[in-house]
């Protein structure tokens, strides 16, 4: 499709009915509904919304690119008799994919999920990690915390290399001699106050490159997520 102005509204819409054909029970969110050309958008392998703890697509504009990437979140821990209020959007409980993105760090499976990214995109590709302390639930926003730390790396060839780093709180001070994906169960040992932590991966890279009245063929932008597809939708596939 061809545009003046390239739509990532418009592109979600195309994107998400290219997944009807395999999977179902999914659902594509905007961070900010009431500025959806200017936000981030996921897609979930769910309906419900928030849909903290689920493994999500995610996808932005930024400069003259079209960045996509995978998306996993770990939430508090802690127990329901230390909160005075709700907070079951933000608790981690077992259904939380955060231990299983742990595990397939610490086997490997990552490191070749990355690699199969690299290869499809031809772009470095960056993790973004970001902690930011819960200290007041009631009415908590994971994205509106202007307090958090920052690291994003640069994955080549099995190596992180820090490109930018805010460490406002210094929870995530452990991280910043980290060398490789497997070393993120281990450094998370290290890192105070981690009950109360909230924290987010972000693996992405550019997948287009936005030009005034080009074209993108869905399908090819399609085939570059296919590894995090495969990963984050295995549940809801529609049996064929």
């Amino acid at each position: 499709m061809s545009y003046n102005a390239f739509s990532i509204k418009s592109f979600i819409h195309e994107y998400s009915e290219l997944l009807r054909k395999d999977y179902k029970g999914f659902t594509a969110r905007p961070w900010n509904r009431f500025r959806p050309e200017e936000t981030k958008w996921w897609v979930v392998p769910s309906t419900a919304w928030p849909s903290f703890g689920n493994e999500k697509l995610c996808f932005w504009c930024s400069g003259n690119y079209l960045y996509g990437g995978y998306n996993v979140e770990k939430g508090i821990e802690v127990s329901r008799d230390d909160l005075q209020y709700d907070a079951k959007n933000i608790l981690m409980t077992p259904e939380w994919k955060w231990n299983h993105f742990l595990k397939d760090c610490s086997t490997g499976e990552i490191d070749l999920l990355v690699d199969s990214f690299y290869e499809k995109v031809n772009f470095p590709v960056h993790m973004n990690l970001s902690a930011n302390l819960v200290n007041e639930i009631s009415g908590y926003d994971p994205y509106g915390n202007k307090k958090s730390d920052n690291i994003e790396f640069s994955i080549t060839d099995d190596t992180m290399r820090i490109c930018e780093k805010e460490l406002k709180i210094s929870a995530l001070s452990p991280f910043e001699n980290i060398e490789g994906l497997r070393e993120i169960p281990e450094s998370l040992e290290d890192v105070t106050g981690l009950n109360w932590l909230w924290i987010d991966v972000m693996i992405f890279a550019p997948i287009y490159y936005i030009k005034s009245g080009s074209s993108y063929n869905i399908n090819r932008l399609r085939k570059k997520m296919s590894v995090f597809e495969e990963r984050i939708f295995s549940d809801c596939k529609i049996n064929k």
